[in-house]
């Protein structure tokens, strides 16, 4: 072969060079993915597998994420429970509004108040009070109040009630069967008699308040609420409430979800569901990395 002849096949394999790499690339690549095709076709299921490896992971770090915050105040309540009694949280009781509102141990109806000479006497959902002392209990709403020699007589909606004006201790007290037929609307002492406004009619009492005689409606003057001073006023609720929400009862109603009524549970109990469905995606991924 001469000169010119070897000159001719170097540069011919040299044009053709790239063309052979391209060609072995291609082939190579398709291989691979003949490979890939192959394998996958031989396991269907654990490339499946994998998916679901993958979404159960990822529901498992945005239900963790989501519940951390609960599970911490569940936890940390948990704890402080089950030392309440080192911690003294059961001789502490709350007394703040908005908690007791939650509690339903707010007033359902206004407080009311009357005055004659220098006693007071007021009235709270049917709770009756001289001064800031506890005087009658399911007594019924505030109606009229007198000054009487014997006493403070005192009308609520049902009942009389005539107390000491020294110690206000109560030395009579006449309930429905007593009194007139029908509702109190209003007391008055007028020329020095009891006379009772009721919704059947108006009655006028004896001295000793055993009879009541019905007489000709008149006008009696409206009853006149006073205002309490504000020390007295806090005194009055308080011996409404009690001594309050204990902080014990408070942290454990907290705990359990019951503070927020049905909302509440209902969000406790999926706290618990979430916490389960941890438990169980937690075990579902350890197992399949294992493998």
């Amino acid at each position: 072969m001469n000169t010119v002849s070897r000159a001719y096949i170097s540069a011919t394999e040299q044009t053709d060079a790239p063309d052979r790499a391209e060609l072995s690339a291609d082939t190579g690549t398709k291989r691979k993915s003949q490979k890939f095709a192959r394998i996958r076709s031989i396991h269907p299921q654990r490339t499946q597998n994998r998916k679901l490896l993958k979404k159960s992971y990822l529901w498992h770090r945005k239900v963790g994420l989501l519940i951390s915050l609960p599970l911490i105040l569940v936890a940390l309540s948990g704890i402080v429970l089950n030392h309440a009694h080192r911690l003294g949280i059961d001789d502490v009781y709350i007394r703040n509004k908005t908690i007791l509102s939650l509690y339903g141990m707010t007033p359902k109806s206004p407080l009311r108040s009357m005055q004659v000479e220098d006693r007071r006497v007021s009235s709270l959902d049917g709770m009756l009070f001289l001064d800031s002392r506890l005087a009658a209990d399911a007594a019924g709403a505030l109606r009229g109040l007198a000054s009487l020699d014997d006493g403070l007589l005192v009308a609520t909606e049902s009942q009389l009630f005539l107390f000491a004006h020294e110690d206000g201790a109560l030395i009579e007290k006449l309930g429905e069967e007593s009194l007139p037929e029908g509702t109190v609307l209003r007391l008055a002492l007028v020329d020095s008699r009891v006379r009772l406004d009721t919704s059947s009619g108006m009655f006028s009492s004896s001295p000793d308040l055993a009879e009541f005689q019905a007489e000709t409606r008149n006008a009696l003057p409206e009853p006149e609420f006073a205002s309490l001073p504000p020390a007295i006023e806090e005194d009055i609720l308080r011996a409404w409430r009690g001594r309050g929400v204990s902080l014990w009862r408070l942290i454990l109603d907290l705990h359990s979800g019951a503070l927020f009524g049905f909302t509440g549970t209902f969000l406790s109990d999926l706290l618990a569901v979430c916490m389960l469905l941890l438990v169980a995606s937690g075990f579902y991924n350890s197992r399949k990395i294992r493998r």
